[in-house]
């Protein structure tokens, strides 16, 4: 079953909500349309079609939100550990914000999609390839040197513009293969078992005999050629 995990810290440095990567892109929502564009044409099947990439502005019923009672817990761990590790306030106040969000039955959400594009290869594969990169790498490009964006900061533009930071990616790729994976950049916090964890945390169902990432998509989030999907902040 597909669940919210953090990895645990295990000794190693606590993680707060000041994201180098995302702070790159704090009061700068029309990166968030750059970033996605430049992906898309990267990404492009062929001189002979133009690249489409298409923003919708919705409203998702929270029921909808993937686990989204397990992810208001770990807000509210979130929040709890800020509050104890004495944090910046502006660090506290958006988890107080982001609690607020679940108390409507709808959450607004942008969803961005492309076409003619070639999707995200590789999601079978744990080491490389362009679903990797992107879902489950930091500082990590697999662009060849023409393509723009080579530097693989991009990526967390979406994060910026979500109350959540939080976003949801879905790919086919020209093989057909499907994946769907949710990612959350929030701080270190103590789960259940009163371990510290990451900042970091994924929406995901390992695959039998793999450390890997692969989770079908419901009607919901698919959409042939979809690239990115996340929750974005209401102005």
């Amino acid at each position: 079953m597909a669940s919210w995990k953090f990895p645990l810290n295990d000794g190693g440095i606590r993680e707060g909500l000041n994201d180098a990567g995302i702070e790159t892109f704090a009061g700068s929502p029309a990166s968030l349309v750059r970033e996605t564009i430049q992906n898309a044409i990267d990404a492009k099947i062929s001189d002979s079609k133009p690249v489409i990439v298409k923003y919708n502005c919705e409203f998702l019923l929270k029921s909808m939100f993937p686990e989204w009672k397990e992810f208001v817990q770990i807000l509210q761990r979130c929040l709890e550990f800020a509050e104890l590790a004495e944090s910046h306030l502006d660090e506290i106040n958006f988890f107080r914000e982001a609690l607020k969000v679940f108390e409507d039955d709808h959450i607004p959400f942008m969803k961005v999609s492309d076409y003619n594009t070639t999707g995200l290869s590789g999601s079978d594969n744990d080491l490389k390839g362009k679903w990797f990169a992107l879902v489950k790498a930091v500082g990590v490009s697999n662009k060849a040197d023409d393509d723009g964006g080579s530097f693989g900061i991009g990526k967390a533009a979406p994060f910026e513009c979500s109350m959540l930071r939080t976003v949801f990616y879905n790919t086919v790729d020209l093989e057909n293969k499907r994946a769907f994976q949710g990612s959350a950049r929030l701080v270190s916090h103590y789960n259940e078992q009163e371990q510290l964890t990451r900042g970091t945390g994924f929406f995901w169902k390992p695959k039998r005999k793999s450390s890997g990432v692969r989770v079908q998509p419901t009607s919901l989030f698919y959409e042939r050629r979809d690239r990115y999907r996340y929750f974005y902040r209401r102005i």
